[in-house]
């Protein structure tokens, strides 16, 4: 699911998955269908805030992979301690380092979000096995129903 502007992405995504287990809805329905498609899921697992709330509303555990470097200050108006999810057991998954031009930067979303850039950038560091093992550590807090959320890069 996602908005028009995570078309070629999803376009990308479905050449590397097979396609009888994947339905590439992006920018075909709305986003109140989005919310309502969550309910049929048993996690959520990305980096967008607003499906990720909808997600925590309907009581889905959550694994947020989220731009924010591991490395930089993070601080309470920080974008994964501001709007983490609530209620819900969550991992919050962060890059392990901010790239030099991020760390360095003065742009003032640098504070909040972390990664200086427009494009993905830092949250590409995440290495696809890294995620995997924090979607196991998610599912062990859900089974445990520990809504203390867990930071780890």
């Amino acid at each position: 699911i996602g908005g028009s502007n995570e078309v070629e992405d999803a376009n990308k995504l479905m050449t590397m998955v097979n396609p009888n287990r994947v339905i590439n809805l992006v920018n075909k329905i709305t986003y109140r269908q989005s919310a309502s498609l969550l309910s049929f899921c048993d996690y959520y697992i990305g980096n967008d805030t607003g499906t990720m709330h909808a997600a925590a509303a309907l009581n889905l555990p959550v694994l947020n992979i989220n731009c924010f470097p591991a490395d930089m200050n993070m601080t309470v108006m920080s974008f994964p301690r501001r709007y983490y999810p609530y209620g819900v057991p969550a991992v919050i998954l962060s890059p392990k380092q901010a790239y030099p031009e991020c760390k360095e930067s003065t742009k003032p979303f640098r504070i909040t979000l972390g990664c200086s850039s427009n494009e993905p950038h830092c949250i590409n560091t995440i290495d696809p096995g890294v995620a995997f093992r924090a979607f196991q550590i998610l599912k062990q807090r859900a089974a445990e129903n520990n809504c203390t959320p867990l930071y780890c890069c």
